[in-house]
């Protein structure tokens, strides 16, 4: 697969009063990282997005933050995501 095709995350959203079925999907991508923790032990990076009024129908309106960390003399990695929601 091609880069940007070797493992992602997404979600399946719609807006307020849409049908049960319908849906969009979206692939979840960081515009922003920060290192939260970097030691001997272990090193933790953020990815976030900030939710942007001008891509409204476009992106959930959600404030995503993906994190993962690598952890000494572990195989693998741990990663989760924290979800804000909006309004």
């Amino acid at each position: 697969n091609e880069d940007y095709n070797r493992g992602y995350w997404d979600l399946v959203w719609s807006e307020y009063g849409s049908p049960g079925t319908t849906g969009k999907t979206e692939r979840i991508k960081g515009t922003s990282f920060e290192v939260i923790v970097e030691n001997e032990e272990l090193a933790e990076v953020s990815f976030t997005r900030k939710w942007d009024s001008s891509l409204q129908d476009t992106i959930a309106p959600i404030n995503v933050d993906k994190r993962f960390v690598i952890r000494k003399n572990v195989s693998g990695f741990y990663s989760y995501a924290i979800f804000e929601h909006l309004g």
